[in-house]
């Protein structure tokens, strides 16, 4: 690893890490290296790959950084999308008398909206301030997906008819 500049397998490895489908040891097999040298190429060791670990680790940083924006995008359509339909539902709800079962609703649409917001910030973030790997950052985000629908389909099947309309 001595020489400059990326060799196929770099970009390869780059490209995988981009897809954030594979983990990161899933990725290094396929590319042919170990799971630590990959790792090091991240953080940019210079000590364990040379100058090649700072080339990767800045086109690595890039992908992060449009990863990081993508999500940051899709939360707060999420987000508005959520509250529009919450808003629509309570709407709906205002003239009738409250039930127990309204309220059971209501509250149950907040604590999925509460279980699927990050608490706090990407950019501010996962990954800095806590080190989580982007293969942590994608099991965050499905605990998130999954933790929310499971809240969903719960109140589905327990009040029919009453949840988001569509």
């Amino acid at each position: 690893m001595g020489k400059s500049g990326l060799q196929e397998k770099h970009h390869l490895a780059l490209k995988l890490l981009s897809e954030a489908r594979l983990s990161r040891n899933e990725i290094a097999k396929s590319c042919g290296m170990s799971k630590e040298t990959l790792s090091n190429l991240c953080n940019g060791n210079v000590a364990a790959n040379g100058n090649l670990a700072s080339e990767f680790k800045t086109e690595y940083q890039k992908i992060v950084s449009r990863q990081t924006e993508d999500c940051e995008k899709l939360l707060k359509e999420n987000k508005t999308l959520a509250l529009t339909k919450l808003n629509q539902r309570l709407r709906n709800l205002l003239p009738m008398k409250p039930t127990r079962e309204m309220t059971t609703e209501v509250a149950s649409i907040l604590s999925a909206l509460a279980k699927a917001t990050p608490a706090i910030g990407i950019s501010g973030g996962l990954h800095t301030h806590y080190h989580l790997t982007q293969e942590e950052r994608s099991n965050e985000f499905k605990r998130l997906i999954a933790a929310a629908a499971k809240d969903f389909q719960s109140q589905k099947n327990k009040t029919p008819g009453r949840g988001f309309t569509r």
